[in-house]
């Protein structure tokens, strides 16, 4: 993978290279818990050329969430909202924004971005606790449900009574 990524961002093809890593990034996230692949493979990019590029925006989302880099965090997630928006990431950039969420106290903004996280599909888990984590993470067919999302992090924010009225809508 880092050979494919070398050869692509030395042929100046960084829209290909982007790509890649965003077809690998559940691999990335989900089999290494301490990002350090993923942070390799960030590295072989040129500073910056994340800006326009979901994939790589996305990537650095999981970084800055490993890192509680809030602040920036939250610059990556109004960089790919300026962005032409697709239907791909937006599972996970919703589950970024979930985190950054209840990480600022903001259980209603949460829980919103969780379930678009949900109906985005295909799906993607990022389940924010006392430290950034994405032990859950998969990816799921439209429609499939998460048992275990819905368990450990949705209902307990259901039973919050300021949530659960914004629930009911």
């Amino acid at each position: 993978m880092e050979e494919a990524l070398q050869h692509w961002v030395a042929g100046d093809d960084l829209d290909a290279a982007a790509a890649l890593l965003g077809e690998h990034l559940d691999i990335a996230v989900s089999e290494d818990p301490s990002r350090r692949q993923l942070a390799r493979w960030l590295e072989i990019f040129p500073p910056g050329v994340e800006r326009t590029r979901i994939p790589l925006l996305v990537a650095h989302g999981y970084m800055r969430m490993l890192r509680w880099d809030t602040s920036a965090l939250a610059a990556h997630l109004d960089e790919a909202a300026a962005l032409p928006r697709t239907v791909e990431f937006v599972s996970d950039l919703e589950s970024q924004r979930a985190a950054l969420s209840y990480w600022r106290g903001d259980l209603e903004a949460s829980l919103r971005h969780s379930r678009s996280a949900l109906k985005a599909g295909p799906v993607s888990a990022v389940l924010p606790g006392p430290m950034p984590r994405t032990t859950m993470r998969r990816r799921s067919r439209p429609g499939d449900t998460m048992p275990r999302l819905y368990n450990a992090w949705i209902r307990p924010l259901l039973s919050y009574a300021p949530v659960a009225r914004i629930a009911a809508h």
